[in-house]
């Protein structure tokens, strides 16, 4: 697999980097499309005021968002999935800005433009429940997209805002407000449990409304009392 990124050189120790082709720059301003046009406003059917994802305008507008194309071939392996992933963890990490409240608005997007549609659901949705409790265990959400992706708005079940032209996996910060990606009844007990005691963790010295941050750090902590209480009277 190739990685053609847009950002300035990266770090030595990131995955392989080529030079941009056409196609390159035509997924790029896809995806500038979709996050300038789409969102960063407000959405009919959203079912609440405000930009369809509240975190893309600023994030835009301080330069904290990088995209990467990656040239995986139309059906790369899980493990190739996995491993390529796994490794901008670390590019992640060291991207500006690294600390500082706006850390929290750093993003990086994966594009992979050989996955064909029908290939989408098990390499973009599987690479992600892979990984997803090793992110989360690092403070960070990797989010999955693509036009078969059927996951539905928080505020109304007809919306479906993570359908994109391009497979995509995103990286960024998690936030006070993921708490309700980590619980859903998909997950096995010992999973939400996981996910759990990492976001408890990682939220104690979360930036926001106090008030919002602390009543989602609360709510966690009582439903990972209530899952560890449920799993030891189970053993």
């Amino acid at each position: 697999m190739t990685a053609h990124a847009d950002a300035s050189p990266p770090p030595p120790t990131s995955p392989g980097r080529a030079r941009l082709t056409n196609a390159d720059v035509h997924q790029l301003r896809l995806a500038n499309c979709y996050m300038r046009e789409f969102l960063s406003k407000p959405h009919p059917l959203l079912g609440r005021k405000g930009p369809t994802c509240p975190f893309v305008p600023k994030a835009l507008k301080i330069s904290s968002m990088r995209l990467a194309v990656i040239r995986s071939g139309a059906a790369p392996s899980m493990a190739e999935m996995s491993e390529l992933v796994s490794g901008f963890i670390d590019v992640f990490e060291r991207l500006e800005p690294t600390s500082g409240p706006q850390a929290v608005f750093k993003a990086l997007l994966l594009l992979f433009p050989d996955v064909p549609l029908e290939s989408a659901p098990m390499l973009i949705d599987g690479t992600q429940a892979m990984l997803k409790e090793a992110f989360v265990e690092k403070g960070l959400m990797l989010g999955e997209f693509h036009l078969a992706n059927n996951s539905s708005g928080l505020h109304n079940p007809q919306f479906y805002p993570l359908r994109t032209i391009c497979p995509t996996l995103a990286i960024r910060h998690m936030v006070p407000q993921d708490l309700v990606f980590l619980t859903g009844d998909q997950y096995p007990p010992a999973r939400r449990i996981a996910f759990l005691r990492s976001y408890v963790g990682k939220m104690a010295d979360a930036k926001g409304s106090k008030a919002h941050t602390d009543k989602d750090i609360v709510h966690a902590k009582e439903l990972l009392r209530q899952l560890e209480t449920d799993a030891a009277a189970a053993a």
